[in-house]
């Protein structure tokens, strides 16, 4: 109930934090519950497990665009729900934000076409995770869904996701790329003797290093996205303002180990600093509360019962299951420990969600609904 509150009026939810806490898994099992309530969502992941791609039907070429998901009976979904899924496709969705900016065909066909599109297109538009958040927007733009949850790249640093749409706005108001562009915008082998001085010796300099040929073909390829600057500027600003709207949601996705705790913990900051919608720690893979210790006279005689009468088992069975009992108890300790240190550290009670660790790989559908009725309390 506690988790229905929290994503309650959000339209975005993106699930952030560092590689291997179970991201993508939580972002699927959030909208196979929202799609099983009613809702119309889309999930855009990053990189999901094999399994898991293969089961939400990401595994095939069309996978870049949303491929609805078939909910299981079990879900007894309501008639309006459905669940759509997709990956990332970082060079068609790059190709889209030119076309959409491109002056001219003519313009879009030759940046498109340009050898150098493949390496610098990154360079432009910021990194992957600009990438990502520009077709969650354009998934905002269509107006199909209730509601989107995004998979972040997994990344240590957090910057380097939340600082996206900055970095490509920074990259655009220092002209750097036009400022590349600018010696064969002039006319002739000449044109390096009208600019300054220190302009024409970088210049030089690099042609010396890289080649003439090729900087000149690199500068051709820059000098492509003239007129192209201000749109790009534009839709990065607009990016940036959907990280801090009211109906976006950031979950921080970590595990119970120190080290995973230490990098959620640093990404919350981040959050804060930039004032952004921070709405829960969801911390995954995590075990029930110790349980009584038991004994082995007892666990013996248990065995012993008419249940267990036409059972045949090795003597030693009692002791080995002891040992996993306590085993299984030491390792619960050890989480609640964690956790208590790591809540400790707050000036406050930050919300919370532990979601619990299932006695299964969640590889399918059904067993990915398993997992989201105990995420949501049901």
């Amino acid at each position: 109930m506690e988790f229905e509150r929290r994503l309650a009026g959000k339209r975005v939810i993106i699930t952030c934090g560092p590689g291997g806490v179970g991201k993508t898994t939580l972002a699927a099992a959030i909208g196979l519950e929202l799609a099983r309530r009613g809702e119309r969502v889309a999930v855009l992941t990053i990189d999901p497990a094999r399994r898991l791609a293969t089961s939400l039907h990401l595994a095939e070429e069309s996978a870049s665009e949303p491929t609805p998901v078939a909910l299981p009976d079990e879900a007894n979904a309501a008639p309006t729900g459905s669940l759509h899924a997709l990956m990332l496709d970082p060079k068609s969705t790059f190709d889209r934000l030119v076309e959409r900016y491109a002056t001219s065909q003519e313009q879009y066909e030759k940046i498109i076409n340009n050898k150098f599109y493949r390496t610098f297109s990154g360079a432009v538009g910021g990194t992957q995770e600009f990438i990502a958040m520009e077709r969650l927007y354009e998934l905002l733009e269509e107006g199909r869904w209730d509601r989107i949850v995004l998979d972040t790249p997994p990344t240590v640093h957090a910057l380097d996701f939340l600082d996206a749409p900055q970095r490509l706005i920074h990259v655009v108001d220092r002209s750097v790329f036009r400022w590349l562009a600018k010696p064969y915008l002039l006319t002739g082998k000449a044109s390096i003797q009208v600019l300054s001085f220190g302009s024409a010796y970088i210049f030089k300099t690099l042609t010396t290093f890289i080649g003439g040929r090729m900087l000149q073909d690199l500068s051709e390829y820059v000098n492509n996205f003239k007129g192209m600057f201000d749109g790009f500027k534009q839709r990065a600003e607009a990016v940036e303002s959907l990280l801090h709207a009211p109906d976006t949601l950031f979950l921080i996705v970590s595990s119970w180990q120190p080290n995973s705790l230490i990098e959620a913990r640093k990404f919350y900051r981040d959050l804060a600093r930039k004032r952004m919608p921070f709405g829960a720690f969801v911390i995954n893979r995590v075990l029930d509360p110790p349980r009584p210790p038991l004994e082995l006279e007892r666990l013996t005689q248990s065995l012993e019962t008419e249940e267990f009468e036409n059972v045949e088992y090795p003597e030693d069975l009692p002791e080995k299951l002891l040992k996993e009992y306590d085993n299984w108890n030491r390792l619960a300790a050890r989480q609640r420990s964690n956790l208590q240190a790591f809540f400790a550290e707050f000036p406050f009670k930050p919300p919370a969600i532990l979601a619990p660790i299932l006695d299964r790989d969640i590889a399918d559908v059904p067993t990915l609904l398993v997992f989201a009725s105990r995420l949501f309390g049901r």
